[in-house]
């Protein structure tokens, strides 16, 4: 489908307008004709058909990939997931050059549509008929040219990196992924919008890389095109690693990767999302830390970055910053250090589920300004001290787990009278969950719905 009308979304974009987006406000760009760095240079395109070095060149100067990621190419675009060093040995082409590759050399549009396009009848020896079958003598035409929009170019080059950076090859379902000449709005699991972009062509940005007008700019020469908004491909069998293009989706709202096998960290560039409202990568086999980026994302409802075992380090403070959150789950991860204060600038929040960590220390006080709060796991950590008298004020809570941890207290005077079973009319407390069982409890509670073991 040509026409871009099957995965149009017909909800509203209404994305407050955002800080930033992928383009940065610096490019690293300078009046000489090469980008400087320690890794092999990559000169500025000199032939205004030259797709391949457009792409990269695009993508490096405006930081959407790192020239490091073209640096094992070996003169010549080699069209395969293998090239050549000097010697002739096979190298593994990194995913931005397996879709530098499909870009130019796979990428087409299907005869029909090229026929469609044409003044002439098709000059495929068959009395002029339009064949999409039919072998013509006339060269292919690429989906994507250097007259295209930058931010046409940077989305469907974004998305063919995702699909070999996870190992698109393998996943569960791909259905007219990496088609040629198929939009990428098509691909399923993507949901677009037609929205208003800078009407920058690919050549123009190749021109003036330091001046390309960011996604929101209102004030310059505009097109229409389908732009992505959501990607959903959870339970998908998708592996590899997340790669830092997605910052080149700077419409995406929501991004649900969620029980897949996706290692690695988690990209730094994905704070330039300032759009994205759900991040779902839970159950995945992420690592490293929690970038302090995401705290960049003034849209964020929902972050569930869960049973990532391999996710450690302190949670970051900058997650403060995220106002319109609404739920937050770090659960069943490697997580140490106290629980930041700056949580309790959350005051939209209404689930913070954390259990299952190597969080310790005591519990802020800051958090009783989580007035919204119904849900909140703290069991299976390292806490120590015992619960603020303050936490009285968070009378929406309906849930509150609190056992496995290293605390030592009297509930009955702090949280009992949130209880609905209260004497007093009590609050809208259902379960309540702590340490208070077996012959010397360290927990004294006559409220607990459950102490276990």
């Amino acid at each position: 489908n040509m026409d871009g009308g099957n995965n149009v979304a017909t909800q509203d974009d209404n994305s407050t307008t955002d800080n930033d987006s992928y383009w940065p406000t610096s490019a690293p760009h300078d009046s000489s004709p090469t980008i400087a760095s320690s890794t092999p240079q990559l000169e500025k395109p000199m032939l205004t058909n030259d797709l391949a070095s457009a792409i990269e060149y695009h993508v490096i100067s405006q930081e959407i990939s790192n020239i490091a990621s073209f640096a094992e190419m070996a003169g010549d675009v080699s069209g395969g997931t293998v090239g050549g060093d000097s010697n002739g040995s096979p190298t593994t082409l990194s995913a931005q050059e397996q879709a530098r590759d499909f870009l130019v050399l796979r990428d087409f549009l299907p005869m029909a549509v090229m026929d469609e396009e044409d003044d002439e009848p098709t000059n495929n020896n068959n009395g002029g008929d339009d064949d999409p079958l039919a072998t013509s003598n006339e060269p292919r035409r690429p989906y994507l040219t250097t007259t295209s929009p930058a931010y046409r170019v940077a989305q469907r080059f974004a998305t063919t990196v995702l699909y070999y950076a996870t190992d698109g090859g393998n996943w569960e379902t791909n259905q007219l992924w990496l088609e040629p000449g198929v939009h990428e709005c098509d691909f399923i699991g993507v949901t677009c919008e037609e929205l208003s972009i800078p009407a920058v062509t690919l050549e123009e940005a190749l021109e003036n890389p330091e001046e390309i007008p960011r996604h929101d700019d209102g004030s310059v020469d505009a097109t229409t095109e389908r732009m992505i908004v959501a990607i959903d491909l959870p339970e998908n069998n998708m592996g590899g690693s997340l790669p830092q293009e997605l910052m080149a989706l700077p419409y995406l709202r929501r991004l649900g990767l969620w029980s897949n096998q996706i290692g690695g960290s988690l990209p730094t560039q994905l704070g330039r999302l300032t759009r994205l409202s759900s991040l779902h990568l839970d159950d995945n086999s992420l690592e490293g830390n929690i970038p302090s980026q995401i705290g960049l994302m003034s849209e964020m409802t929902n972050l569930f970055l869960d049973r990532n075992e391999g996710i450690a380090g302190r949670i970051p403070a900058e997650l403060g910053n995220l106002s319109k959150l609404e739920r937050l789950r770090l659960s069943n991860m490697s997580l140490r250090g106290p629980i930041p204060t700056t949580l309790g600038q959350l005051t939209n929040l209404v689930d913070l589920s954390l259990q299952n960590n190597r969080l310790s220390r005591s519990l802020p006080e800051e958090l009783k300004n989580l007035v919204n709060l119904e849900s909140l796991i703290l069991s299976g950590n390292e806490f120590t001290g015992d619960i603020p008298m303050s936490w009285r004020s968070m009378s929406k809570l309906k849930r509150l787990e609190i056992q496995s941890n290293k605390m030592s207290f009297d509930l009955d005077e702090r949280l009992c009278s949130l209880r609905n079973t209260a004497p007093e009319g009590g609050g809208l407390l259902e379960a309540l969950v702590t340490d208070c069982q077996g012959d010397e409890p360290r927990v004294s509670c006559n409220c607990c719905t459950n102490c276990p073991p």
